[in-house]
């Protein structure tokens, strides 16, 4: 089993995708809370692709969830997060290789649909502090080396990080 927890608007072939919501633009095939226990999963999980997904969760609640993820991920199993790293944002606006409006959906989220906000200031640094909280053994890797990958990430844009993850 593959999870890919937060999926929006990304439904991935083979995977079985997650989301709190389920409307118009994001259909999952669970619909989820992935803070809460995922009583569903009855084997345990290869992989987890949280792509954009824990800067859109309550800052407080990021270590317990890391923590619920490895509860299903089997012990050889992998984790990748991907994310928006606000500091890496911040340097292509100020080689104006970004624009602030740009800036603006990094910093804050879309809003496209009800949870499709950030709530907190990701970045790399700030995620594998978070991960090291919760356990997990950890290796950053470029975001485009994952592009062509088992993973379904959406693109390789330079102002993203991956961490890949297992415990």
């Amino acid at each position: 089993m593959r999870l890919n927890l937060g999926c929006g608007n990304h439904y991935a072939e083979g995977w079985t995708n997650l989301d709190i919501d389920s409307n118009d633009q994001v259909r999952p095939d669970v619909v989820h809370d992935v803070t809460k226990p995922m009583d569903f999963v009855v084997e345990p999980v290869d992989r987890i692709y949280a792509g954009h997904v824990l800067e859109h969760l309550d800052f407080d609640v990021v270590v317990p969830t890391l923590e619920l993820w490895r509860t299903v991920l089997a012990p050889d199993g992998e984790m990748v997060v991907v994310g928006p790293d606000r500091d890496r944002a911040e340097a292509l606006v100020a080689a104006g290789e970004l624009t602030d409006e740009d800036f603006r959906s990094i910093r804050y989220g879309r809003g496209a649909w009800e949870h499709d906000v950030h709530l907190w200031r990701s970045s790399e640094a700030a995620t594998t502090a978070l991960l090291d909280a919760a356990g997990w053994k950890w290796t950053a890797v470029e975001v485009e080396s994952l592009v062509e990958s088992e993973y379904p990430l959406v693109s390789g844009i330079g102002w993203q990080f991956a961490v890949r993850a297992s415990y």
